[in-house]
């Protein structure tokens, strides 16, 4: 499981790298705003976050575990953004107490912990979930259709 979770982060990782470098030569970053890539790569890795969960659980899927995958999606969400929110906060604990200008304000450190929850951790389960069914590898049980639905259909 841990595999595959390191798959998806990474095909995250490497996907949302290819977008921000595509739109830095593409000229969409000013010079004169700071903050530009990095509000980018926050928005990119929260909007990125299906394909980590697809690519992982797919893989999971194809290793034979696929009952387990929720528990896949809950890891490959976790592995990069607690690791990385724990080293923050501790950076932006050191900033506050020396009063920096750097350190985040409490409001907007609880926004982006929303968003990597809201988005990070539902939105990865709902798409694979969609793209299970879209492609059919979730089959659905016949009586749940009917057994002539389609004449029903066209009658």
């Amino acid at each position: 499981m841990l595999f595959c979770a390191v798959l998806g982060v990474g095909s995250q990782l490497l996907c949302m790298a290819t977008i921000i470098i595509t739109l830095a030569l593409a000229g969409q970053f000013s010079v004169h705003r700071h903050g530009a890539v990095n509000a980018a790569s926050c928005f990119l890795y929260a909007l990125t976050s299906f394909v980590s969960g697809y690519v992982a659980c797919r893989f999971f899927k194809q290793m034979g575990e696929g009952f387990r995958w929720v528990q896949c999606v809950h890891l490959t969400s976790c592995l990069f953004a607690v690791p990385f929110f724990v080293l923050w906060g501790i950076q932006n604990t050191v900033a506050w107490m020396y009063h920096s200008t750097q350190a985040l304000p409490f409001t907007t450190v609880v926004l982006m912990l929303m968003v990597w929850v809201f988005v990070g951790m539902v939105v990865i389960k709902k798409i694979y979930i969609l793209l299970l069914t879209l492609f059919r590898l979730i089959r659905i049980p016949a009586d749940r259709l009917g057994r002539h639905f389609w004449k029903e259909f066209f009658s």
